[in-house]
């Protein structure tokens, strides 16, 4: 693969060409200055040129500088004329004026200027339309020859080329992939990577970087060079902390650090989405609307992923999964991953707390194993909460909401709003529900399955088999109800032989609970 670069120099200006290669060279040259003349407009003024710099690999290279300094601060005129499909970039340490072929100053700029196929910049004393480009600098759209004034100040030119191999750059300043599968590092500076073709690993270092994925799926990494988390907004490009000043383009992967993150993604061409990685640290992902893949990594994180079917993994830590926010109600099982509504087509792994929606939520929690349980957080909407094994923290929040604990000893708390509370496994003194907020004047209601408690008739419970007491006291009483400590018991055969189970613990001891407060079905 062939690299050409060519360089006009004008009288009087020392250049040095540098280049440092790992690699296999296959051949490589540095052509030998000619004089092409005085150019209009520039008297006394005469031009010599490198013919090219040439330079060509095969192989995995390692490139880590391709430089041309000049070695003098004269104040004269320079002319940086590449070759076709020469990436590059410029830098002076002052600021930079563009001349036109007649020698008159056409627009002022940055101090960089970078351009990815750079034959291409003002050519006459009409054209002063100013530059397009990014933070890191600006590119031109006009074919001819640039003229940079440097004052006082002295110019670098740095070219860093890969091949199309798999690539390993630890250059900073322009530092293109071409193709292959390359990992480009930058400096502690201002860099400009673009990753080319293949699925390239992108690390800026510090300083605002332009880091541009190109083709392929490409990552952005700030995992081992930030020493404190970063805000990174793929959609916006606002981005701050460790990210400062950084521009993302063409990125599918944003790998955080590993302190506290907040990344947000960006809906792709084609409807696609991005992959959001938090490492370590408490971190907030935000997915958009394509098909997202959030990855909490280590510690405690928080993760939205939008619309679109998303991949919600909280790795180690508690984390959670939130939907407020989505436009409709969902359903989310974590024990079968087959969920519904705005959930449709999601998977949500390895998460400790499960928000819903302003709207009707179904939410069915997990056994974690070790009597670890869940949290389903109802929110808005008339929800149906269901634990698992474990002990699981229920909470409906407004509106008309159902809370069935499982098994495990759960604890339930309704919200406002009239709710129901379900006991459906099977009794014993590993599964003992605490009732926070029961309240009659709402209309709550506790409900009991004829499967588990079996002498009790269906539907409302009769008033004989209810009493307020410590105890049954005829053969009749089934439900117990202990004011003193807001303890409910089941006597399956009243005053008889069998002892009672306690099932339930209200918070409030106290309420004034009656036959009429409980159904069973």
């Amino acid at each position: 693969m062939e690299k050409k670069m060519a360089f006009n120099l004008w009288d009087q200006m020392r250049w040095t060409e540098q280049m440092v290669l790992a690699g296999t060279p296959l051949a490589g040259t540095v052509g030998a200055p000619s004089d092409p003349g005085g150019l209009p407009g520039l008297s006394n003024i005469r031009a010599y040129r490198y013919n090219s710099v040439t330079r060509e690999f095969e192989g995995n290279t390692i490139i880590t500088s391709s430089e041309v300094q000049h070695s003098y601060n004269d104040g004269l005129y320079e002319t940086i004329t590449p070759a076709n499909g020469v990436i590059f970039y410029i830098r002076a340490d002052g600021g930079i004026v563009y001349y036109g072929d007649n020698g008159l100053p056409r627009m002022a700029t940055q101090d960089m200027i970078w351009n990815p196929n750079f034959t291409t910049n003002p050519t006459s004393e009409d054209d002063d339309e100013a530059p397009d480009g990014g933070d890191s600098g600006a590119q031109s759209t006009h074919e001819g020859t640039v003229f940079i004034n440097l004052g006082s100040h002295a110019l670098f030119v740095t070219a860093t080329f890969a091949t199309t191999g798999n690539d390993v750059i630890t250059k900073g300043g322009f530092v293109y992939g071409e193709g292959g599968h390359d990992s480009l590092i930058g400096s502690s500076g201002a860099d400009h990577l673009n990753g080319g073709d293949g699925n390239d690993w992108l690390d800026g270092g510090a300083g605002g970087d332009l880091l541009d994925g190109g083709a392929g799926w490409d990552v952005v990494s700030y995992l081992l060079s930030s020493t404190s988390g970063v805000v990174v907004n793929l959609t916006t490009n606002e981005n701050s902390g460790a990210a400062t000043g950084d521009r993302l383009l063409n990125i599918e992967l944003v790998e955080g650090t590993n302190y506290g993150d907040t990344i947000t993604g960006v809906l792709r061409e084609g409807g696609h989405g991005v992959e959001l990685s938090g490492k370590g640290g408490n971190d907030y992902l935000i997915g958009k609307e394509g098909a997202d893949r959030l990855y909490g990594g280590d510690d405690n994180d928080w993760m939205f992923g939008g619309q679109g079917a998303d991949t919600i993994d909280g790795g180690n830590g508690w984390d959670v999964a939130s939907y407020l926010g989505m436009s409709s109600g969902i359903n989310v099982n974590l024990t079968t991953n087959e969920n519904g509504g705005a959930a449709q087509g999601d998977q949500v792994l390895n998460v400790e707390v499960l928000q819903g929606t302003d709207y009707n939520d179904i939410l069915t929690g997990v056994d974690r194993g070790g009597g670890i349980g869940v949290q389903l957080y109802g929110e808005g909407g008339a929800d149906n909460l269901t634990g698992k094994g474990g002990g699981d923290y229920l909470y409906g929040g407004s509106g008309a909401d159902w809370l069935d604990g499982g098994w495990g000893s759960d604890i339930l708390v309704g919200g406002s709003g009239t709710d129901t509370f379900a006991f459906t496994a099977a009794l014993g003194s590993g599964n003992v529900d605490d009732i926070r907020d029961f309240t009659v004047s709402d209309n709550d209601k506790i409900v009991l399955s004829r499967h588990v408690f079996t002498s009790v008739g269906l539907g409302v419970l009769s008033s004989a088999a209810f009493t307020a007491g410590v105890g049954a006291t005829t053969a009749e009483h089934r439900i117990i109800y202990n004011q003193a400590t807001g303890d409910l018991s089941y006597d399956a055969d009243g005053s008889g032989a069998l002892a009672a189970v306690k099932f339930a613990a209200m918070s409030a001891a106290g309420a004034q609970l009656s036959a009429s407060n409980f159904y069973v079905m």
